[in-house]
């Protein structure tokens, strides 16, 4: 995602860049520090695959850790987080353990015992 936008900025006034990266919303923008939008947002439409293979997804309900392509809700200390929120859909089901796509990205998730 690109793109330039030129904008005199008022002195002695804080500003903030806001917005949200992912791969179902890109778009940033500038705001004042009451929260008021200056300018435009800058916007990109999401990948119509991702959207498509993402239809009918659920949505986690806690934290999980992962590494590599594997998930679980283990509090496993150093391994980055996939926060509550995100996007998951089941893709299929096997004795001990399930395929996702979580937030578009193929993973494997453990069956608990």
């Amino acid at each position: 995602m690109s793109n330039r936008v030129v904008r005199t900025l008022a002195g002695l006034q804080h500003y903030r860049v806001n917005g949200y990266l992912d791969d179902f919303r890109r778009e940033v923008w500038l705001e004042e520090e009451g929260g008021a939008i200056v300018g435009s947002k800058i916007a990109v439409a999401a990948d119509p695959a991702v959207v498509k293979a993402m239809e009918g997804a659920a949505f986690t309900t806690t934290n999980l850790r992962y590494e590599g392509d594997w998930i679980s809700d283990d509090p496993m200390v150093g391994l980055p987080i996939v926060p509550v929120g995100a996007r998951l859909r089941v893709v299929e089901y096997k004795k001990d353990r399930a395929m996702v796509l979580l937030d578009g990205r193929k993973m494997v998730g453990a069956r608990a015992r």
